[in-house]
């Protein structure tokens, strides 16, 4: 019976402030409804029915488990020219997530909202790619 308090008391000075906060979202893929997102430790790829991106910069998370990073937004459909460059727009990627949930806005250069979604960790995304 001495060895539980011992054990207790050696758990609570390896993590003297209980559960640990994240640093940044983990990497790997997250789903949605009409997205899917890839983490990697500089950024991520995201994908949306009529559009894909970038987040170019780490998805570092503050004290709130909060995120805002910079990236890129090209939108799909219509009719492309062969050899027509993407239009890519600048834009932002914010949000907040614990690890296992995501909530996510995209806000396009000038303030335009590019909507907000919902994801989940290894979640399958549900893409209704446009023509």
């Amino acid at each position: 019976m001495r060895v539980l308090p011992l054990l207790f008391a050696v758990a609570c000075a390896a993590n003297p402030g209980g559960a640990s906060r994240l640093e940044r979202v983990p990497t790997g893929d997250w789903g949605g409804q009409h997205v899917r997102l890839t983490v990697a430790d500089a950024g991520g790829t995201i994908e949306f029915d009529c559009a894909h991106g970038s987040l170019d910069e780490p998805l570092l998370l503050d004290p709130s488990g909060r995120f805002d990073v910079k990236g890129r937004l090209v939108a799909e459909g219509g009719p492309v020219q062969k050899d027509q460059p993407e239009n890519a727009r600048p834009a932002r990627y914010h949000g907040e997530s614990d690890g296992q949930q995501m909530s996510l806005q995209v806000t396009l250069e000038g303030g335009e909202d590019g909507g907000t979604f919902s994801l989940a960790k290894g979640a399958t995304a549900r893409l209704v790619k446009c023509r």
